[in-house]
């Protein structure tokens, strides 16, 4: 099913002009923009997903096997920054809002009580 987007006329116009340019049409020039702008967000996105689970595999795999001549704490500051900036990224690059992460969090915390408790 075709959807319909409105385009700035300068906007369009310069898009019109990279078609010329390219010898195709500036819908298609359009369309292919479009999923490629799309699919460099979801490789970022993806990319930004396996590092905060290979971080966070990393963080509870030390967890899980601590070793008794390990004279740091497993935890160090430096690996907590590391997560919080790769969770504020990817919070970023979601356009999610904090607000809403942390309503979703009381939510479930709310039915997991209400649920250990009956």
């Amino acid at each position: 099913m075709a959807r319909t987007i409105e385009i700035d006329d300068a906007i369009w116009e310069q898009l019109c002009e990279q078609a010329r340019q390219l010898g195709c049409d500036a819908n298609a020039l359009a369309q292919n923009l479009l999923a490629d702008s799309l699919q460099q967000k979801h490789a970022l996105t993806q990319q930004l997903w396996d590092e905060a689970c290979r971080l966070l595999n990393e963080m509870s795999s030390a967890q899980a096997h601590p070793t008794a001549s390990e004279a740091r704490p497993i935890l160090t500051p430096q690996l907590l920054n590391q997560w919080h900036s790769l969770m504020d990224r990817l919070i970023r690059e979601l356009d999610i809002a904090p607000e809403s992460i942390e309503a979703d969090i009381t939510a479930a915390f709310d039915e997991y009580r209400r649920e250990c408790s009956s």
